[in-house]
Formats: structure tokens, C-alpha cells, sequence
């Protein structure tokens, strides 16, 4: 029979994501137990539970895949914040799988228990506890499907007698949906922002990495005159006598418009 552990472990290594961050404990032995069997995972063991979802964050973003880190009840919790708060301003997919004290002991204010649900609710996209095998795929599948589609953090977290619970026999592991779907803008959007900055004597355009991957492809914008605006990775040649200048944003150079009407106006 399959365990509660088991069912995740399978369905993150199914997805694709290849290391798991965190440290060890005793809430989440049996999903450190199942990582070890799992020829597809490997465990990365740190020595602070925040080096663990920092890594996670930057593999997630490096690959695009779902980053998954690790830590146990209460401190062991905790101490992912800083690092999911750094996913979730990067908009990294990331799943924190969290320990929590057995399931007689929570809201008894037993020891090193912390409500996991509202510790990260500002932090996470998605938040829910495990208290039911039956509960698992669902939950699980809702979480690693917020951390894809939202782009931010999701946490689950398993109390320490949930983890080694056999789920129903034929149970299957939950999929993940990983492809984001194409966003276009609106037609008239794109044509009133057009004329506005037609219309300006002076543009500077603050270009930044939001919409994902740096644009290497050319744009055309729609502009009464059909002029072209050409989006770059690099710096504009100099084809006008005002400078291009760094923008605090990465990887972007901004040029005031040209003048002139007659020549297209270059960013980027």
C-alpha cells in the first residue's frame, strides 16, 4: 500500500523537480524516508532550514519547474519564511512541505506547535493541513497547481502521525499542470497606449523582467503612421543625439523619443 509520504514523493518527481531542500525531522521522516527510495529525487540537506527555500526559489525560477523545500514543526517551519517571502516577490513556483505536531496534540498549545495555516497566509498563494489520507490527493494537487499557475508559494503541511497513514488502495498520484496559458492584451488597450505615447514629445520606457523571459522578438505596436517599435535585450544603436541610459531594472536601457517624426522611436 501506498503511504501519505509516498503519494507526494511520486507526484513531485513526476512533475520533474529532481532535489528536495530542507533538514531533517522527525515530523517528516517517513517524506524524507520516501525521498531516499525515490530514485528520481535527491535529498539536499542544509544546515538552515532558510538556505532550503532560498534554494528552492532559484531552481524553481533557473528551471521553471516546482521548487520543493522541507522543514519540521514549529522553528524548523519558521525558519523557510525568509526564503519563501524571496520566492514569492520572484514569482517562483515553490511547494514547502511543513511538519506539524500529531493530530490529537493540535490546538493544545503543545510543544513547538504553530498554526502553519496562518503563519504563512500572507506569504502563500496556497495554505492546507493534511488531517486525512483521504484528503491528500486533492490537496496536493490544489497546492503544486497554485505554486504553477499562481507563480508563488504553496504549503502543505502533514502533522507527525499523518505521514506513514496508507492512502485508499488505487489511489493515484495527482498531476500538476505546469503550462501557463497565453495572455494577449486587449486590441483597444493596445491601440490607446499607443497613442499616447505617439503623442508624447519625450518617452522613456522602464522595461523589467515581468513578463517572464527577456524579450528577444520585435513588436510592432499599431500607431496611425504604422510605425514600428522594436524591443531588444541590448542597448539601442545611436541613431539619435541623446544617450541611452542603465534603467533600475535588469538588463534594460531606456532612450528618450527622437525628435523628430519621421524616424521610429527605439527602446531596449
Amino acid at each position: 500500500m501506498t503511504t501519505v509520504a509516498e503519494l507526494i514523493i511520486e507526484s513531485v518527481a513526476e512533475h520533474g523537480t529532481t532535489e528536495v531542500w530542507g533538514v531533517v525531522g522527525d515530523a517528516l521522516n517517513p517524506v524524507t524516508d520516501a525521498i531516499r527510495r525515490e530514485d528520481r529525487l535527491r535529498w539536499m540537506g542544509v544546515r538552515h532550514e532558510e538556505v532550503a527555500a532560498f534554494a528552492a526559489g532559484a531552481q524553481a525560477q533557473l528551471t521553471g519547474r516546482l521548487g520543493v523545500c522541507m522543514g519540521t514543526v514549529g522553528p524548523g517551519a519558521i525558519h523557510l519564511l525568509n526564503g519563501l517571502y524571496d520566492a514569492k516577490k520572484s514569482h517562483a513556483p515553490v511547494l514547502a512541505i511543513c511538519g506539524q505536531v500529531p493530530r490529537p496534540e493540535i490546538g493544545s498549545d503543545f510543544f513547538q506547535e504553530v498554526d502553519n495555516d496562518v503563519l504563512f497566509a500572507d506569504v502563500a498563494v496556497f495554505t492546507a493541513t493534511v488531517t486525512d489520507p483521504a484528503q491528500l490527493p486533492t490537496l496536493l494537487e490544489q497546492a503544486g497547481n497554485a505554486a504553477l499557475q499562481q507563480r508563488g508559494v504553496a504549503v502543505l503541511t502533514i502533522p507527525g502521525d499523518v505521514g506513514e497513514l496508507e492512502v485508499a488502495k488505487g489511489t493515484s498520484a495527482p498531476r500538476f499542470v505546469a503550462d501557463l496559458p497565453a495572455a494577449a492584451p486587449v486590441p483597444e488597450a493596445v491601440r490607446a497606449a499607443a497613442g499616447a505615447i505617439e503623442a508624447a514629445d519625450h518617452v522613456t520606457l522602464l522595461v523589467g523582467q515581468g513578463p517572464g523571459a527577456p524579450a528577444t522578438r520585435c513588436s510592432s505596436w499599431p500607431t496611425g503612421s504604422g510605425r514600428r517599435w522594436w524591443w531588444r535585450s541590448r542597448a539601442r544603436r545611436a541613431s539619435t543625439t541623446t544617450t541611452p541610459t542603465r534603467s533600475a531594472s535588469r538588463g534594460c536601457w531606456a532612450t528618450p523619443r527622437p525628435r523628430w517624426r519621421s524616424r521610429p522611436a527605439t527602446c531596449c
